[in-house]
């Protein structure tokens, strides 16, 4: 009977545990997309031309070099 208490006891604490938010130093995780990412990114960095690639702006890139090439050809 005690078996069973202590049993249920600990499956409340894991069900609990399982179906509650994970937080990082008090913060919400927050999904952040490839596209917000590199806009931010670019703001701190825009001279990073594999950056203007990536978010789909090869005219600044090439503004930026000129001789720029990707990697991949």
């Amino acid at each position: 009977m005690v078996g069973l208490f202590i049993l249920l006891t600990l499956s409340l604490l894991n069900i609990k545990n399982y179906t509650s938010v994970n937080k990082v130093l008090g913060i919400q995780t927050e999904e952040v997309t490839s596209d917000r990412f590199w806009k931010n990114f670019l703001i701190d960095n825009p001279n990073y031309v594999p950056g203007w690639i990536e978010s789909n702006n090869t005219k600044k890139a090439f503004d930026i070099d000129p001789n720029y090439r990707s990697p991949t050809k």
